[in-house]
């Protein structure tokens, strides 16, 4: 591997861009719990050192199998509690760790540090990992790709032949282990190890030869099918849901975003996505733009055609999740192969820029990095704003319910109407503050699992009527009948009312 003559200033950059980006996302520090942060907090809160081994064996109200994610959550609550700041100072570190693993290895398949300087900065900024990263459930994919990236790293360094200790093989299959406990999706990491294999071989011109070795593999799919049945069959937890709507345009949607992480989630683009006929136009444009780029630095690129097709590789398999759920943190992972194509082509192009003036050169990287970073600067703040005010939101539901009522009794029920679960939705960011996790927020902020919490999740209720409807429905009256203690609350324009008496009256007088 061809060393750079001087690496000091790679290391430079590199640590310039971490921090960069911590101080791009440091605002997110503020930003309160939402959606699934509840539910995993409430599940590992209270939970002492000795009841760890359970998150391994036990699902413990989550459908999915992914121990590391629960410990994780039991490791900030014992360290921050309720403090959101902690649990977000995870996810930078986290993200700090991954933007430095990814460095690695674009270095180690480009084997030039400038290419992987850049290759790490457009992924570090990359404004489609703000749900990763802003939001703190979204630590699945950041966990998981510590593991993901560590274990490849130590494969490839281990089949490169340049390390004589098994160590690095032996990492490696630890660390596959502990993906797939972080994250199911982590089975692609054995296609990945192969199209790694098959990439080296062309790098060092053994043609188009197949791995001689296949007995290296033979561990990893052990470590696989242990897994799943541990999954499946002793643990038995739930299936990833499938949803097969628009199942063949979200790729494409997906795959330009990964590229051009502009506001493209307009009702007039997926309008045009998910038409066939358009669809297949826009696809071949993009084919056809990215050849044409190819073409013009056809000879600069012909050296790394076999890196390029390694990374549309690394894509298409990394990215497989998302042709089925979609989610903009699903492209975490996959956005490395694209920030090393990108870096390839922007490299390639300025260098031919290069041959003909020097200080023409200068300024074509410096606008590109001033590029890169004001662009993604502006991306990343604009949809982190929107983190911010769902969090505030949740902040201020939970923070009126408890200077209201400090104390409630146990195994009291609690009605709540019309709470904070609307739809928040600014440029291509759609979140809501509770969801589904409402009850959590509640039992958590009390520490009591044994509240009862009823709420009416589908649409607004604006009449008493309506109102009065949804509390019988969901026992309102037995509870009363039953001397039990009852609390009702509205959520009104940003305010949350208790409203227990009005209602008791309007029971015994509902006209």
């Amino acid at each position: 591997m061809n060393v750079s003559k001087n690496p000091t200033k790679y290391y430079l950059s590199l640590l310039g861009i971490l921090i960069l980006m911590v101080a791009i996302y440091l605002p997110t520090l503020k930003a309160y719990f939402i959606v699934d942060d509840f539910m995993w907090i409430n599940i590992v809160g209270g939970k002492g050192w000795q009841e760890i081994p359970a998150f391994f064996t036990k699902l413990s109200g989550v459908r999915f199998f992914r121990p590391f994610i629960k410990l994780a959550f039991w490791f900030d609550y014992s360290l921050y509690g309720l403090n959101q700041m902690g649990y977000h100072l995870t996810n930078l570190i986290l993200h700090a760790c991954n933007i430095i693993l990814a460095f690695c290895l674009c270095y180690i398949l480009s084997k030039k540090m400038g290419i992987a300087t850049l290759a790490a900065l457009i992924f570090a900024l990359h404004p489609m990992h703000t749900e990763s990263i802003s939001y703190i459930s979204g630590r699945t994919e950041l966990i998981h790709a510590v593991f993901f990236l560590t274990s490849l790293i130590c494969f490839i360094k281990y089949i490169q032949g340049k390390e004589k200790s098994r160590g690095l093989y032996y990492g490696s299959l630890i660390t596959f282990g502990l993906s797939l406990l972080t994250k199911e999706t982590a089975v692609s990491l054995i296609v990945v190890f192969f199209l790694s294999e098959l990439f080296l071989r062309f790098q060092q011109n053994e043609g188009r030869k197949w791995p001689s070795n296949w007995k290296k593999y033979t561990p990893y799919l052990v470590i696989l099918i242990s897994y799943i049945i541990l999954r499946q069959f002793i643990i038995k937890a739930n299936v990833y849901p499938i949803r097969y709507d628009a199942i063949w345009y979200r790729p494409i949607y997906y795959f330009i975003k990964i590229f051009t992480p502009v506001n493209v989630h307009s009702p007039t683009f997926i309008t045009i996505s998910q038409n066939l006929t358009l669809s297949i136009i826009i696809v071949l444009s993009l084919m056809l733009g990215l050849y044409g780029i190819y073409y013009y630095l056809h000879n600069d690129l012909k050296e790394q055609k076999p890196l390029l097709l390694y990374c549309l590789s690394w894509i298409v398999v990394i990215f497989f999740p998302v042709y089925f759920n979609p989610g903009e943190r699903y492209a975490y992972l996959p956005s490395i192969g694209s920030s090393l194509i990108c870096a390839l082509i922007i490299s390639q192009g300025i260098q031919k820029i290069k041959r003909h003036s020097n200080a023409s050169a200068y300024v074509a990287w410096g606008a590109v990095i001033v590029g890169i970073v004001s662009f993604s600067y502006t991306r990343i703040t604009e949809r982190n704003i929107v983190f911010y005010k769902v969090g505030g939101m949740a902040r201020t539901a939970i923070s009126q319910l408890v200077s209201q009522k400090p104390v409630i009794p146990k195994g009291a029920t609690l009605y709540f109407i019309n709470p904070p679960e609307m739809w928040v939705r600014e440029s291509e960011i759609w979140t809501r503050p509770f969801f589904s996790t409402f009850d959590d927020a509640v039992q958590l902020n009390y520490h009591d699992s044994s509240l009862k919490i009823y709420y009416n999740p589908d649409k607004d209720l604006t009449k008493e009527n309506a109102k009065l409807s949804f509390l019988l429905k969901s026992g309102f009256k037995q509870q009363l009948e039953m001397n039990k203690e009852v609390l009702v609350f509205e959520y009104r324009q940003g305010n949350l009312l208790e409203r227990t008496t009005e209602f008791k009256r309007l029971l015994i007088n509902p006209t």
